[in-house]
């Protein structure tokens, strides 16, 4: 279903407060979710870093990389299972669910436990996620400085380049989570008489709709929701960091 049929059968069914279901749950997961899951980054990347005994302004380390996304994968995946219940609660609601329906069938039913269904699929895409934000944004920005210079040739870190740094980090990002997000979904909606291990619902996804299709599947509403987040994320983050007086993202 594409995003334009999608955005007109909930707004003919619903009206236009049906865009905003599940805003609660949505709100109480972005004031507390974004700034984990970015926040233990640099504490995870510095940890190791000490450990293996690298200097964070060496350049010529083969290890940055590797570092740069076990940071970004650790720091999301922990940040997903905290707060795995609110992903699930927003997702049931947008399915149609309200709260009291969902305190019946989830938490009464199968108890307090079934608020992490799904939890390895939202710590694998939190993981991909975060993983691949870090690490295609620092990968850009540090070619777009090198191959486009001031006319001095001096190179410098601008808005122009946290800007353009961003919008591709977005592409990638979206790229790298929309198949996990096709089947975290999966399991999140499956009843309760048919809950759906990884495995089952990759299974359903492929059956139903081909690798390259399902893989895909809703990649223009990820992108619309990921896309622009990424850019504020990493150019607020940018100014953020040059007002209290710390180095730019690397």
């Amino acid at each position: 279903m594409n995003v334009m049929k999608t955005a007109f059968d909930v707004q003919k069914n619903h009206g236009l407060r049906g865009f905003y279901v599940g805003l609660s749950p949505s709100l109480l997961r972005a004031a507390t979710y974004g700034g984990l899951r970015l926040g233990l980054v640099e504490p995870i990347k510095n940890g190791v870093q000490g450990l293996l005994r690298l200097d964070d302004d060496d350049d010529d380390y083969d290890y940055d990389f590797v570092v740069k996304a076990f940071a970004g994968a650790s720091s999301g995946a922990i940040a997903a299972t905290l707060l795995n219940p609110s992903e699930l609660v927003k997702t049931r609601m947008m399915k149609g669910d309200s709260f009291k329906v969902i305190y019946e069938q989830v938490i009464k039913k199968d108890g307090v436990r079934s608020l992490w269904r799904g939890c390895s699929m939202a710590a694998t895409r939190a993981a991909i996620l975060t993983s691949s934000q870090v690490v295609a944004y620092g990968e850009v920005k540090k070619r777009l400085i090198r191959y486009f210079p001031n006319d001095d040739g001096t190179e410098e870190d601008t808005f122009a380049v946290h800007f353009g740094a961003s919008a591709i980090a977005g592409v990638v990002t979206t790229a790298a989570t929309n198949p996990v997000d096709v089947i975290k979904t999966r399991m999140f909606i499956a009843s309760e008489t048919k809950a759906l291990s990884a495995a089952n619902a990759l299974r359903e996804v492929l059956n139903e709709f081909g690798f390259v299709r399902g893989a895909l599947r809703g990649f223009a509403a990820n992108y619309i929701r990921l896309g622009p987040q990424t850019m504020v994320t990493f150019i607020v983050a940018e100014e953020l960091r040059k007002i209290v007086g710390l180095h730019s993202l690397k």
